[in-house]
């Protein structure tokens, strides 16, 4: 089987200072600003938009702090040659492979999936995008996953993917 480590970034393997800003499209005010967990539970309203402009701030991304246990983790695969895919909410690619790289994790670009990246066909819900992009993996010959991830959404929709030629162990992050 041909093994690959997925993880997923915001509130799995860091903590960023990042936020979604809510605006009211009837007057363009901010309404509120939400972290990306709270996002994953916020229901938008009719006169409601979202900007996601600090997620593509490398500064921003730069200032944030690992999750060490999370992040042990990913050195010891890296470490032992198995492929580490980056699958997250997020749009800019590169900035997360700069960020990574100045910490001496090199990772490959084509693992690196921004699923709002828009050279990416995914579509629906972020589960949906993300579920999306492990097909994308299965199609590149992948069939042995380890998914890790702060969303039950996500895993439970990767979960969905496993089969008797695909395995998938989902481990679901907790930070206390």
């Amino acid at each position: 089987m041909k093994r690959i480590v997925i993880f997923d970034l915001d509130d799995t393997l860091i903590h960023s200072d990042a936020k979604i800003k809510v605006y009211d499209s009837s007057n363009n005010e901010i309404l509120t600003s939400l972290t990306p967990s709270q996002f994953n539970y916020h229901v938008k309203g009719q006169s409601q938009y979202f900007s996601f402009d600090d997620f593509e701030c490398e500064k921003i991304l730069g200032r944030s702090r690992l999750y060490p246990n999370t992040y042990r983790s990913l050195k010891r695969y890296y470490k032992n040659g198995v492929p580490i895919s980056i699958i997250t909410a997020r749009s800019n690619e590169k900035i997360i492979l700069d960020f990574f790289k100045t910490r001496s994790v090199k990772l490959r670009p084509s693992l690196v999936y921004g699923i709002h990246n828009h050279r990416h066909p995914f579509t629906g819900s972020v589960s949906q995008r993300k579920k999306q992009a492990i097909q994308d993996l299965i199609r590149k010959g992948y069939n042995n996953f380890i998914y890790y991830d702060d969303n039950t959404e996500n895993l439970e929709a990767a979960a969905e993917l496993a089969s008797e030629k695909i395995k998938i162990k989902i481990i679901h992050v907790t930070h206390d």
